[in-house]
């Protein structure tokens, strides 16, 4: 893995491992359309575990290009350790079946001796946190931590992590039970400009470094959803997809400006 320049400031990544900034850039650009696309189908809920989902991405975009200005070598390389080590281990997982439907795939052997060949160069607890943690070697929250984004790790990520495990059961039946009561509409509206705010948030972030710090070629979209974000929105009127005789406008209330993806 290497890295050459074309001006002091932005290296433009060449060889094994240089996919992976753009493998991040990637997730994120799936990660926000699809969160657009459950936000239109009016799938709030099931929305948020992708803003989840594109808050990790970006914590670890950020660790990335962080180490990857200190050691670009090893960066590379403790990520391409960390996907095989993963890899191998879902195939022990199942005991390597399958394996012998693909053609040309790699063998039980083939899997042992590469995890032998990472060991060796790596000490036991290294190879531990690789299998645990991946390339980062620190959990969610200590990645935060390291970010000084804790408080957007405690707020969003720690509240969305209860969609990701279907333990949001209060919040789907106060949604029934309280059929859209004027402070129940209030919070599920400040919930949703907070969760798309928070994948703008990401997704322009890891899309204007991708740009500009490794020169891929997607400046002419970032630019227009940074000034979609950055408008201000009249704040819309939020009901439950029920009638219109059933809906309960949230009306004389100071609403804050509305991050809208989904124009």
């Amino acid at each position: 893995m290497h890295y050459t320049r074309r001006s002091s400031a932005y290296p433009v990544l060449a060889g094994p491992g240089a996919e992976m900034p753009v493998s991040l850039a990637f997730q994120a650009t799936q990660d926000t359309r699809a969160i657009v696309s459950l936000y239109k189908a009016t799938l709030r809920e099931p929305a948020q575990i992708l803003v989840r989902a594109l808050l990790e991405c970006r914590f670890n975009f950020d660790v990335f290009v962080l180490r990857f200005l200190r050691d670009p070598n090893g960066t590379i390389r403790l990520m391409l350790d960390a996907m095989m080590l993963e890899k191998i281990r879902q195939a022990e997982s199942s005991n390597f079946a399958g394996l012998d439907l693909i053609p040309g795939a790699p063998t039980p052997d083939d899997f042992r001796t590469r995890e032998k060949e990472i060991r060796s160069r790596r000490s036991p607890s290294e190879v531990q946190k690789l299998k645990q943690y991946g390339f980062s070697l620190m959990s969610v929250e200590q990645r935060a931590r390291e970010l000084h984004h804790i408080d957007v790790y405690n707020i969003v990520y720690r509240n969305c992590s209860r969609n990701v495990h279907g333990s949001d059961y209060v919040e789907c039946l106060s949604r029934d039970l309280e059929l859209r009561t004027v402070p129940y509409s209030a919070y599920i509206e400040a919930r949703d400009n907070v969760s798309l705010f928070t994948a703008a948030w990401c997704s322009l972030a890891i899309f204007d470094c991708a740009v500009k710090f490794f020169r891929l070629p997607m400046l002419r979209k970032v630019t227009s959803l940074r000034r979609r974000v950055n408008t201000p929105q009249e704040p819309r009127r939020v009901h439950s997809g029920k009638p219109k005789h059933c809906r309960r406008l949230c009306a004389g209330r100071n609403v804050p400006k509305r991050v809208d993806l989904t124009r």
